[in-house]
Parts: structure tokens; C-alpha cells; sequence
């Protein structure tokens, strides 16, 4: 699996495809790795369904996202780089939202249909 770790100023943030995975794995994924039975929030993201479960509230600011359309799944996993928690400002929560609503697709025939550059 490909793996990115990008890093903005006090938070992380993890990017990864998963060819297999669904939205709906999300919550049997935190259910097993942190704690039973937690519930995640539906998304919606220029027409990109998504999961989310998380916040920025102690212990720890840990958010994931996951978007799926046509057969790729796109993780997120927002977190802060100090422990126990960073308190982000309005602007890195505006950041971080505007990272998210940046999230389009562009279905591969459509490259098909771009011509080369002459």
C-alpha cells in the first residue's frame, strides 16, 4: 500500500488508497484498533461519499476520513503532532476543511479524452 505523510504546521495528515476497502469499514476498523461500537458520521463531499470518526478533543486531535467513488477508496487521517492534544486555531481548522472540500473526481476515461499538448 502506498502511504503519504504530509505535514501542516502543528498536524499530519496521512493519505492512502485502498482498492478493497469500503466507507463502511471505517467503523469495524476504530471498533477493532481503539474502542467498541463507536459511531461515525456520514459524508458528503462533491458527490464522494464518506465515513468520518474523530475530533480535536483529548486524549488526542485524531480525525479520519474515507471517500469512495468508482473503485478507489481515499483515506485521510488528520493528526496532531504533539501529544496529548494541539488545539488548532480557526485557521488550521479552515485548513484542514478546505483540504477536504478540494477532494474531486475525475473518472479515467475522461484523461482518454484530453488531447496531448501540441
Amino acid at each position: 500500500m502506498t502511504h503519504w505523510i504530509i505535514r501542516i504546521g502543528r498536524f499530519n495528515i496521512g493519505v492512502h488508497l485502498d482498492p478493497l476497502g469500503t466507507v463502511e469499514g471505517l467503523k469495524d476498523f476504530i471498533d477493532q484498533q481503539t474502542r467498541g461500537d463507536v459511531a461515525v458520521a456520514h459524508q458528503n463531499v462533491n458527490g464522494i461519499i464518506g465515513a468520518s470518526h474523530g475530533d480535536y478533543c483529548p486524549p488526542r486531535t485524531w480525525i479520519d476520513w474515507w471517500f469512495k467513488k468508482g473503485d478507489t477508496m481515499i483515506c485521510f487521517c488528520l493528526q496532531s503532532v504533539a501529544f496529548p492534544v494541539t488545539e488548532p486555531s480557526d485557521e488550521e481548522r479552515a485548513e484542514h476543511q478546505k483540504i477536504l472540500t478540494s477532494l474531486r473526481f475525475i473518472p479515467d476515461d475522461l484523461h482518454a479524452k484530453i488531447p496531448a499538448p501540441t
